[in-house]
């Protein structure tokens, strides 16, 4: 009797822990705006904070997107775009470099963990070739009748991307084409920005109008060999997140402050000059591949000065139920939910045939984040599959797709050329 109660006790102790954690997880975003408070005596490295300068001028800028854009000498536009469901998505474009070509806008979407700044080199190559415009996650929650919250606060009311198949791709589609004034655009996703990408055009078929060419890369639609695998064998634990949801709420993976804590000390914990044995380089290879050093230790620094970036549960839940389905369904909220939103007891497969997209898939080889072999279902199931593109780089892993070395000649080069073709 003593020993069921002592276990009973640690239980109940095991649920105040975490029922702590969670509300600093909530509330501890708000500890940013202690930022301004701290002397200025006190710094952070400026090889951390400041990675972008200006050729010409020296001048330097700040190590996200629109510091990126302004060092390579562009000019660059901040927008804001609210969503039907009241989230708003912050957007950097860079305006048209050469108005006299007749090219389509291009948005150009992250994956999973990721921010704008993580597609450094891609905006770097794209400067002097289209007009890009980039879209990032959703970044603050906007209360009906009440003033829209400063992007700087993360702390979200619902902290997923679940919804951006519904509200988030058409949002952005819609906003682009009004302020550009084209009738299309060329959409680049990668990563689970695939699964956003598919996913809304199969909820909105009407978009399929709106988009000239989708380039995937990293397709991470189908999860059935997500890990090579062996994600299947933990596909179990969906439903435990989803009844633990279900009693915290959707809460974030890693909030903003967390992350931007992260994106301070992994740099200097990550730096060649401090990492002298490798754990850095070691730990990227084990977590998502080795590339054959397509990704130098040097870069490191950089990688971790933007990534991990804040995520929502929900997302790794759903990544969950795709691979223990080892299919392309809808979020499943429980029997109840189901019946209430889907009408059926199992959440339903998203509808592929709907998509009429001409659509380009690039694989890579080593890449088992998005695996190959889901990879080649997907491209099965396409009804307009422009062309299954197998990166030529053999080892070439899901993280290579945004900073390996070789990325512009295997990937960026030819993913201009499929535009081109589509451009009116």
């Amino acid at each position: 009797m003593t020993v069921i109660r002592t276990r009973k006790k640690y239980k109940v102790v095991g649920v105040f822990i975490i029922v702590i954690f969670l509300k600093l997880s909530c509330a501890s975003g708000y500890l940013l705006e202690l930022a301004k408070y701290i002397p200025s005596g006190i710094q952070v490295p400026s090889w951390i904070t400041y990675q972008n300068q200006d050729k010409t001028s020296g001048k330097r800028f700040s190590n996200n997107a629109v510091g990126i854009i302004r060092g390579n000498g562009y000019p660059v536009e901040v927008h804001n775009v609210i969503t039907d469901d009241g989230f708003i998505l912050e957007m950097h474009r860079i305006p048209r470099i050469f108005p006299s070509q007749n090219m389509l806008p291009v948005l150009l979407m992250h994956g999973n963990l990721q921010s704008s700044a993580d597609w450094k080199q891609v905006i770097e190559f794209f400067c002097s070739i289209y007009p890009v415009r980039h879209g990032i996650r959703r970044v603050a929650w906007k209360p009906q009748g009440q003033h829209v919250l400063q992007a700087s606060l993360l702390v979200q009311h619902k902290f997923c991307q679940i919804l951006g198949f519904q509200y988030d791709f058409p949002a952005l589609v819609d906003y682009v084409l009004k302020q550009t004034g084209h009738s299309k655009l060329h959409y680049i996703s990668f990563s689970y920005s695939t699964t956003v990408f598919i996913a809304g055009l199969t909820l909105k078929p009407e978009y399929n109008a709106k988009i000239a060419s989708g380039i995937v890369m990293g397709p991470s639609v189908f999860q059935a060999n997500f890990a090579n695998g062996l994600f299947y064998y933990f596909s179990f634990s969906a439903k435990l997140i989803s009844a633990f949801m279900d009693i915290f709420g959707t809460i974030p993976l890693l909030p903003h402050f967390y992350t931007s804590l992260l994106n301070v000390i992994l740099p200097i914990f990550c730096n060649p000059k401090f990492d002298v044995i490798g754990i850095c380089p070691n730990f990227i290879r084990l977590a998502l591949g080795d590339d054959g050093n397509l990704i130098r230790k040097e870069q490191l620094p950089l990688i971790t000065s933007v990534a991990p970036a804040p995520s929502g549960l929900k997302q790794v839940n759903h990544l969950l139920q795709l691979t223990g389905s080892r299919n392309f369904v809808q979020y499943d909220y429980g029997r109840a939910r189901n019946i209430q939103l889907y009408g059926a007891i199992k959440p339903p497969s998203y509808n592929l045939s709907e998509i009429r997209v001409p659509i380009a898939l690039f694989v890579g080889g080593y890449d088992f984040i998005a695996h190959r072999e889901d990879a080649k279902k997907l491209a099965s199931k396409l009804p307009n599959l422009y062309e299954y593109y197998n990166v030529p780089y053999k080892q070439f892993c899901h993280i290579d797709f945004t900073y390996g070395r070789e990325v512009a000649a295997d990937v960026y080069f030819h993913a201009v050329d499929i535009m081109k073709k589509h451009d009116p």
